[in-house]
């Protein structure tokens, strides 16, 4: 394994959200400190060709509209009841058409934090997440990277409680949600979701067995028929955001097919407790990057494996450049590459946090062209006009992996490939 990349200019954002589909990694929403943030308009798109390292913001073709005919009458009930204990009268706008105008319930997601994304079909799915104007969501949102629009998914069943810093996950036709925190309620959470993409229906499932405690911004993957739980912050109290965050170190399993929880007895040295970290699945393994915990203020930049048929975490440290320190970034696999960019580090000197606009990519299968290209990077220091002329595609390649991005609104000539 080699960090082989890292390149700066691409999206500021923290607990943004991000997928791979096909070879190219759309990131979704997010916040950043700093005057190009805002927190009123709609989500924001970016899109990185992994092929070149070039990242592309993405304007939707179609503008938010209202999509009244496919909100719910509980929905529109519940905004009603809200209303008329509001102080409703028979002159203030009618309560439907509040419910009509509200972001909430707009094709297009407000901007956002603590959501997922997952893939499906060729297409990305949001969920969840909060905006600290119009609060939580529970809707249902599709994009796709084709026409690059917006779609609200009319749903049933047992809808989720809107929250943030939950996971998600998909096996076969479903997706599944764990844990996140209701803000409603200030409640942390430990319950499990399925979404159908064939019924477009949701349903509240018990699995049986130890079920991790209630807890936000932790970690899940796939692993065959498992869905893999590790980290997050809980509170002393067990449930509800009042006390002391306590972090988990254990390491848990659904078994999807069965419903059955199972607390993994992990051996070999294991990852701390701690929350916003990245998890991701490779070659049959679990791999565990960085993280937080407020127990003693540490940011974390430590590198974990574990290995499912012999229940043991290893700590590793790949060849190259770690990326610094940091929490709240993500990360996404695309072949025998992950890609791994944003979130939030302290700076050295003050410990003040920063948010970062940074990319790193880790290389399982490193090729000699690579290796090459960043050996000529070392040899010719002064930049990449300096660099011998070695053939247009050679040239091209080691201009892409020095040259820090500058995030344009403009499509790449590549522009079919992204739809």
């Amino acid at each position: 394994m080699w960090w082989t990349i890292h390149l700066d200019g691409g999206p500021r954002r923290v607990n943004h959200a991000a997928v791979a589909l096909g070879d190219a990694i759309y990131s979704f929403g997010g916040y950043c400190s700093g005057p190009n943030y805002d927190a009123d308009k709609d989500i924001d798109v970016f899109v990185l060709d992994t092929v070149t390292y070039r990242w592309y913001q993405i304007t939707p073709r179609k503008a938010r509209q209202a999509i009244i005919g496919t909100v719910s009458a509980s929905k529109l009930q519940e905004e009603e009841e809200h209303t008329r204990l509001s102080g409703y009268d028979s002159d203030d706008v009618h309560p439907y058409t509040i419910a009509a105008e509200n972001p909430r319930y707009k094709s297009v997601p407000y901007q956002r934090y603590g959501h997922t994304v997952v893939a499906y079909d060729g297409k990305a799915y949001l969920w969840g997440g909060r905006n600290d104007q119009y609060g939580s969501s529970s809707d249902l949102h599709e994009y796709n990277p084709e026409t690059r629009k917006w779609t609200s998914i009319p749903v049933k069943g047992t809808i989720p409680p809107a929250r943030d810093g939950h996971t998600a996950v998909t096996f076969n036709d479903k997706m599944y949600i764990f844990g996140g925190f209701e803000n409603s309620h200030r409640l942390y959470s430990n319950s499990v979701y399925a979404y159908s993409f064939a019924t477009k229906t949701w349903e509240h499932l018990t699995p049986s067995g130890p079920a991790p405690s209630h807890r936000d911004f932790h970690a899940s993957c796939i692993l065959g028929n498992k869905m893999y739980i590790f980290g997050g912050r809980g509170d002393e109290q067990l449930t509800y955001q009042e006390m002391l965050d306590t972090y988990c170190d254990k390491l848990y399993a659904l078994d999807l097919v069965n419903n059955e929880w199972e607390e993994v007895k992990a051996e070999g040295d294991r990852p701390s407790g701690r929350r916003s970290h990245s998890m991701w699945t490779y070659n049959g393994q679990l791999y565990l990057f960085g993280g937080y915990t407020s127990t003693n203020e540490k940011h974390f930049n430590d590198f974990y494996v574990f290995n499912p048929e012999t229940k043991t975490w290893t700590r590793q440290k790949p060849v190259g450049q770690d990326p610094s320190p940091r929490r709240r970034q993500c990360s996404a696999v695309v072949g025998d590459r992950v890609f791994l960019f944003g979130g939030t580090t302290p700076e050295k000197d003050t410990q003040k946090l920063i948010d970062l606009a940074d990319m790193y990519v880790l290389d399982y299968a490193v090729t000699l062209k690579t290796l090459a290209a960043k050996r000529v990077v070392e040899v010719f220091p002064k930049g990449v006009e300096s660099l011998p002329y070695l053939g247009y595609r050679m040239n091209e390649f080691l201009v892409n992996i020095v040259r820090p991005n500058t995030i344009t609104s403009t499509i790449s000539p590549r522009a079919n490939y992204f739809g």
